[in-house]
């Protein structure tokens, strides 16, 4: 998956899907309110988090949490 600010895209195993601002924010809601409400303080901090990262260090941690799902052996070896 590639992170991108105004469109999403997904890959799945046949062909790619791009998912519009206005789709993800409608999704979004669709499963909050499906989430326990024990759950929705912390979701709520998360998103206050990453409203006050900047871009560029959202971007980098994006890339490196894609890289670290591709690629389980480089993790391993980055943690010795």
């Amino acid at each position: 998956m590639r992170f991108c600010y105004h469109d999403v895209e997904t890959e799945n195993s046949n062909n790619t899907t791009i998912m519009k601002t206005q789709d993800l924010r409608t999704e979004i809601n669709r499963l909050i309110q499906d989430i326990p409400d024990i759950f929705l303080e912390d979701i709520v901090s998360y998103l206050r988090l990453i409203e006050k990262t900047s871009e560029q260090d959202l971007t980098v941690l994006f890339d490196l949490k894609r890289i670290f799902a591709e690629d389980q052996e480089l993790l391993e070896k980055l943690a010795k």
